[in-house]
């Protein structure tokens, strides 16, 4: 529902959901499906979020924090 809430009422082309949860393909597959049954169930037109998998799925925090070291201490040959 909070993914729906998202959709509403910033209207993101696509809701990236990270972290460990994001190896898990049925974990992605069953929140599509739950928010495609929610904007069935409120009707009108409802918008249906995008949920994907971040591309880096659970390293993407460790790559953000590499890339803010690098930012922090100078390093540029990335």
């Amino acid at each position: 529902m909070m993914l729906f809430n998202l959709q509403c009422v910033i209207d993101p082309d696509v809701i990236a959901i990270g972290g460990g949860i994001s190896a898990n393909p049925v974990y992605i597959r069953m929140l599509q499906e739950a928010s495609v049954n929610v904007a069935k169930n409120i009707g009108f037109g409802a918008p249906i979020p995008n949920i994907q998998p971040c591309h880096y799925r659970n390293g993407a925090n460790l790559l953000g924090a590499l890339y803010f070291h690098w930012n922090q201490t100078g390093y540029k040959k990335f």
